[in-house]
């Protein structure tokens, strides 16, 4: 299913995509579900990530960190 329209879905109504909006016509190939700090280790290509980041926020530069290294995953980050 392609990301954009799963970000149609009622339950992203109110979600921001907030880096990576160029590849909203990609596929999503897994569902990740996950708030561990260590989050990076476990992503895969074209694979949504669902998370509420609360162990960054205290730590917006490990967040930044977490986005950055992620970034040629082709991971999509948005913010509810």
């Amino acid at each position: 299913m392609q990301l954009g329209h799963i970000l149609q879905l009622p339950i992203f109504q109110e979600a921001d995509v907030i880096s990576g909006s160029s590849g909203l016509w990609r596929n999503v190939e897994n569902v990740n579900m996950m708030d561990a700090p260590d989050i990076a280790d476990y992503l895969k290509q074209d694979e949504l990530l669902i998370t509420t980041a609360y162990h960054f926020k205290e730590d917006p530069t490990s967040l930044k960190q977490l986005i950055e290294k992620n970034g040629a995953k082709r991971l999509c980050w948005t913010r509810n």
